[in-house]
């Protein structure tokens, strides 16, 4: 009997520690205090391109312009992310993007895969895309009601989108 429990005791703490793995945002993602989704803010003008290396795996997260889930993106906003999905494994990108004045764009192996320019909102985006890929976002005029990019980036393993 003792050592069913301590047996079941082990396995209850290594559940733990594989829920408390997943519940925390890999390094360059927030966490949101509200729902615990992790999320990325769109950097500002000249901050560059920063590469988010989730190879070691994430639940799926959120992007947003720089005026995070709820604000609006600043006038002029230009901002890039590199990201690196696990081995094995492809992004699946969908969303929308709220913009006026703006062009977004999604490259994978150096061509783009989306790219649209928003007169007033930008249409959906839905893609499958490489593990490698960058995803841009650039304003050209005063915003003042506008949000930006709000998408969500899933993990897909290379077998389910054969």
């Amino acid at each position: 009997m003792k050592k069913d429990f301590h047996v079941f005791f082990l396995f209850s703490l290594l559940a733990l520690a594989v829920n408390a793995a997943w519940a925390t945002c890999p390094e360059g993602l927030q966490e949101d205090a509200v729902t615990g989704d992790c999320y990325f803010n769109m950097p500002l003008p000249g901050a560059g391109a920063p590469y988010l290396d989730l190879s070691t795996g994430a639940p799926s997260f959120k992007i947003y312009g720089d005026g995070g889930k709820d604000g609006i993106y600043s006038s002029d906003a230009s901002g890039a992310v590199l990201l690196q999905a696990p081995e094995e494994y492809v992004f699946h990108v969908s969303g929308s993007i709220d913009a006026a004045n703006a062009w977004f764009g999604i490259a994978y192996d150096g061509n783009w895969v989306v790219n649209v320019s928003c007169d007033d909102k930008c249409s959906d985006v839905d893609a499958y895309l490489g593990s490698h890929i960058q995803i841009n976002f650039e304003s050209y005029s005063t915003n003042e009601s506008h949000t930006g990019p709000n998408l969500t980036v899933n993990f897909v393993h290379v077998t389910e989108n054969a």
